[in-house]
């Protein structure tokens, strides 16, 4: 008799395995700090691309949150990948 086989997705690396087509954008957690306000101000977002974030943040670029408007120039104070 033959052995039933198992029922459920198959074990990522298994020969039952899709092989992975989507590759996920890599997100990370940032907070920036304003070095032209009087008193600490800070903001937190995430972006799968900080240096494109940055600068749209500063005005650089068109499309900066309009918190951060005032208080520009900002700078990267913390940054928290792999999620």
């Amino acid at each position: 008799a033959a052995a039933a086989k198992a029922s459920g997705p198959p074990v990522a690396g298994s020969a039952d395995a899709a092989p992975a087509v989507r590759r996920e954008a890599k997100y990370c957690c940032y907070v920036l700090r304003s070095e032209a306000s009087a008193r600490t101000r800070t903001y937190t977002g995430i972006t799968n691309n900080l240096s494109r974030r940055v600068r749209r943040h500063n005005g650089e670029l068109a499309g900066g949150a309009s918190a951060t408007r005032s208080g520009r120039p900002w700078r990267v104070l913390c940054v928290v990948r792999g999620f």
